[in-house]
């Protein structure tokens, strides 16, 4: 029998949704969607309940344990089409490009960001991102980010103050918030967890400091579980 996440991944192409229109339907984030499809996360039985309303099949059938759905099917089903309606989502064919998959970022004690390009990740055209890492750690969970998460990245060399980024410090990286402070010529990457102290860094230091992205925060990465 098919897995959980085949399952998952199958039903949501055939809908033609992508994995933010899904998202939007169930309140369940695209990372926790991406995480099922890829068999690296166990749903709750909140978001099973949430994904058969949206797939108009029953809960057994999304799990494997059974080849009939079920729920009686017309086009998304009553409750998707009203879930639908309340997110204000028309339903039409994915456009969607690959974003490369770097590695990972370490969320608390800078780690160096494995560059290969082997995996891609297929995400809306609309999304404004150049690549995509996987978090490691708990730094950020004050924002939302979360270890496995997966973050998207939109490629720059300066963000504004307070904004998240990716931050390479000589050869190794990590996910903080940055800020500026012109007058001393210092920067202060800040976590999102009072476990952890800000770094700043001035003078020769900054020489070791460069900005190579900002994340996208929002529901890109945002676990509705873990709220």
């Amino acid at each position: 029998m098919p897995k959980f996440g085949e399952i998952v991944e199958r039903l949501r192409l055939e809908m033609n949704l992508s994995l933010r229109q899904l998202s939007k339907l169930t309140g369940i984030s695209p990372s926790a969607i991406h995480s099922y499809e890829c068999g690296k996360r166990e749903p709750s039985y909140k978001s099973l309940e949430a994904l058969s309303d949206v797939f108009n099949c029953d809960i057994d059938y999304l799990l494997g344990k059974t080849d009939v759905k079920n729920k009686v099917a017309n086009s998304l089903g009553f409750s998707s089409l009203k879930a639908a309606y309340d997110a204000g989502i028309i339903i039409s064919p994915i456009s969607s490009k690959p974003l490369p998959m770097l590695g990972n970022v370490a969320c608390g004690e800078p780690i160096f960001a494995d560059e290969t390009r082997d995996a891609f990740v297929s995400v809306d055209n609309d999304l404004d991102a150049d690549f995509c890492l996987t978090a490691q750690g708990d730094s950020m969970i004050n924002a939302r980010i979360f270890d496995g998460d997966v973050l998207f990245v939109k490629k720059q060399e300066i963000v504004n103050d307070g904004e998240i980024a990716v931050v390479l410090i000589g050869d190794e990286a990590t996910v903080k918030r940055v800020y500026y402070d012109r007058e001393n010529n210092m920067i202060t990457l800040v976590p999102e967890n009072p476990l952890y102290k800000p770094m700043r860094y001035m003078g020769e230091d900054l020489d070791r400091i460069r900005i190579i992205g900002k994340v996208i925060v929002g529901q890109y990465v945002v676990d509705s579980e873990r709220r």
